[in-house]
């Protein structure tokens, strides 16, 4: 699905678990009369019509799944795999009479929303007042997009003759549709999952009953998963990948899976391969064709046995080490030498920053952020390499008012000039838009933000593992919590053998003060500040993981 940046989705595969829910729309009656179970009464010959949309899942393929490697496969136990909408899922629907499509009921877009009550209602696009006819004929697919690439002659095949069920309706869509290698998140993922349905109308409901056109490789790999022990506050379980992929990147799900769509293939498809680091510190690489999985169907693969490494006595600590793959050494360890070299941050919060970001994390993290961690280095200046640098070019006006200028999709509630927010994960993002739209007129614009640049730069050199947040530039709140341990992460960086200490430095933030005004957070008087833009300041970076 598309993903803007104030709107991701909050979901996860889940097995078992139908999905319905209502939505006031009207459904219209043909004036020559009704069937005795007519559906419109009244002066107005409406009533309102009630959605729901469900999902059929993934089945198991026929057989033993196909291409052993590394180990021996394995048969899967899931009996099918079904989706499970959420608020901010759209699907297209369609209307047909006479072999052709209904005007205002045209690829028209419907949106789940919460009802209130814990389930979904399905909406129309605001102040659409579009009236659905009884004695039309109802098609609609899943994930929503507009234009919709392939899409057919209204209501008839390819053929010219009139679509008899969605297979038919939607033939071009189904053919044109080729899967994205890049299905690393959960939007990504579902954004390729395309279903269909012809709807069903029952007095005054309409139903879908989704069936999936794709095919579901399910990969189950040797992962390494923390059952963190802290109660107070709970900490949701982390898993550590540890894997490249070799062109392709598939969706980890909550059960330890590796999830990728492909075309439907009665023959053989494209070969899928890629390595991992075993206990041994050893690249092991496997390859495997899944074959013969067809439309709807799934095929689990196994490499190495699948072997999780559980570690299930961890307490995570502000003080832990973060290592480059993701990993983590507790607080109270003494590190090899091995362990020093792949050290690249130093937890010191430990909470949940997704909701301060407004959805942007949450498709990265469904059951929120474990914590924060810092990185062990200064950013340097992108042009002078200096571990100092102004907040801009020299030029300055107030950024906050040029967000939606720039083409940033601003959340209502979303304030640039926050202070007391963990927000620098949208604050990032919105300072990487306005720095393109500053460059789109000049790439030498004085009033861009320097320590985005240095940001890129400083990604290139220490790399975040693929599970976290991935290196942002941290807002006012993140910098006082630094700041409340910043003793003891001083003692950290000294066993990883870094120099680069926080000691009195005054840290500028992303946050925005005034139009040439910074936040900064001054260690030496223990409060926040303001700082001219154009004053050089230390910048330090964290991720969220």
């Amino acid at each position: 699905m598309k993903v803007k940046m104030n709107l991701l989705k909050l979901s996860h595969l889940s097995p078992f678990l139908l999905l319905a829910a209502g939505m006031g729309v009207f459904l219209s009656c043909a004036e020559d009369g009704l069937p005795d179970e007519g559906i419109g009464t009244g002066s107005n010959n409406a009533q309102t019509l009630t959605i729901s949309v469900s999902d059929g899942g993934y089945a198991a393929a026929d057989g033993a799944p196909q291409g052993s490697y590394v180990g021996a496969s394995t048969r899967a136990t899931e009996v099918d795999y079904q989706t499970k909408f959420t608020a901010g899922d759209k699907i297209g629907m369609y209307a047909v009479k006479n072999t052709a499509i209904v005007d205002g009921i045209n690829n028209l877009c419907l949106t789940a929303a919460d009802d209130g009550s814990g389930g979904i209602k399905w909406e129309l696009p605001a102040g659409n007042t579009t009236s659905l006819p009884a004695d039309a004929t109802y098609y609609a697919y899943y994930p929503w997009r507009s234009p919709l690439t392939g899409d057919l002659v209204p209501g008839l095949t390819p053929s010219g003759t009139p679509a008899t069920d969605a297979a038919a309706f939607f033939a071009n869509v189904i053919s044109a549709w080729t899967p994205a290698t890049d299905q690393g998140t959960y939007a990504k993922y579902t954004a390729q999952d395309l279903m269909i349905a012809q709807g069903t109308v029952s007095g005054t409901s309409l139903s879908f009953s989704m069936e999936h056109r794709m095919a579901l490789v399910v990969m189950k790999m040797p992962l390494t998963v923390y059952e963190f022990t802290n109660n107070e506050p709970a900490v949701p379980d982390y898993a550590i990948p540890a894997h490249q992929f070799s062109g392709f990147s598939p969706c980890l799900m909550d059960d330890y899976t590796f999830r990728y769509l492909i075309t439907p293939a009665s023959g053989s498809a494209s070969k899928l391969s890629g390595s991992y680091v075993n206990d041994a510190s050893q690249k092991v690489g496997w390859d495997f064709t899944p074959n013969n999985i067809s439309i709807g169907k799934y095929k689990t693969y196994t490499v190495d046995n699948a072997v999780i490494k559980k570690i299930t006595d961890h307490q995570l600590q502000s003080g832990d080490y973060f290592m480059k793959d993701g990993s983590l050494v507790a607080k109270d360890a003494t590190l090899n030498d091995a362990q020093k070299a792949a050290c690249i941050g130093i937890v010191y919060w430990i909470g949940d920053v997704a909701s301060a970001n407004f959805g942007l994390l949450d498709d990265k993290f469904p059951k929120g952020t474990h914590g924060l961690v810092t990185s062990l280095w200064y950013a340097e200046d992108p042009d002078s390499g200096i571990k100092e640098m102004t907040w801009t070019y020299g030029g300055n006006e107030a950024v906050k008012d040029k967000l939606s200028t720039a083409g940033f999709t601003v959340p209502a509630e979303y304030d640039f000039h926050e202070i007391v927010k963990n927000q620098g994960y949208i604050n990032t993002l919105a300072l990487r838009q306005y720095n393109a739209y500053l460059e789109s007129s000049s790439s030498t614009d004085s009033k861009r933000i320097k320590p985005i640049y240095a940001l890129d730069k400083f990604e290139t050199a220490y790399p975040a593992p693929t599970q976290s947040s991935g290196w942002y530039w941290p807002a006012l709140t993140e910098l006082s919590a630094v700041y409340s341990v910043k003793d003891m992460i001083d003692t950290q960086l000294g066993k990883v053998g870094s120099t680069e200490f926080f000691g009195s430095l005054k840290l500028v933030s992303s946050v925005e003060q005034a139009a040439d005004v910074a936040y900064s957070f001054d260690y030496g008087y223990r409060y926040s500040v303001g700082v001219d833009k154009s004053v050089a300041c230390p910048v330090r970076f964290i991720l969220a993981f």
